[in-house]
Order: structure tokens, then C-alpha cells, then sequence
């Protein structure tokens, strides 16, 4: 959770999430949509802003994610050349 004395700077909005991550708004959209990535809805009128942590967190969790899947990835190839 961002620290009370958060900044500004720290709050992104979707383009800059998407700018940051190397992929599309839609993409970004779809991350917060799914409860993937946490967002925060400004006023109820579409705007949309997401704590560089929040990113931080996102990105740590799906690399521990990728690296677990390459893992069983390497365990089925070794069982097939046993």
C-alpha cells in the first residue's frame, strides 16, 4: 500500500502505466479490469490512476509466476530425455 507520503509523481496515470510497462492502454485497461493490477478510480468519470508500486508489485508477481511456469517447462522436457 503506498505510504501516506506518497507523491504526485507516484500516481500514474493509464498512458503512463502503459508507457512504463512497454505495452498498449488497452492492455493497462485490461491488467486493472481483471484484478490483476490495482488502479484507483478518480471522481467516477473514467480517470484512472495507478501507484508506481502498485506496478512494482505487479511485475514481481508475474516473474515469480513465469519463472515457476519455466520450472515445470524444464522438469517435463528432463522427464522426456530420461
Amino acid at each position: 500500500m503506498p505510504h501516506a507520503t506518497s507523491t504526485p509523481i507516484d500516481w500514474l496515470s493509464i498512458a503512463e502505466a502503459a508507457a512504463w510497462l512497454g505495452v498498449g492502454k488497452r492492455s493497462v485497461y485490461m491488467l486493472v479490469r481483471s484484478g490483476a493490477l490495482r488502479a484507483v478510480a478518480l471522481n467516477g468519470r473514467g480517470t484512472w490512476r495507478i501507484h508506481r508500486q502498485w506496478l512494482v508489485d505487479h511485475l514481481e508477481a508475474e516473474s515469480h509466476r513465469l519463472r515457476a511456469q519455466l520450472r515445470d517447462v524444464d522438469r517435463r522436457v528432463a522427464d522426456v530425455h530420461a
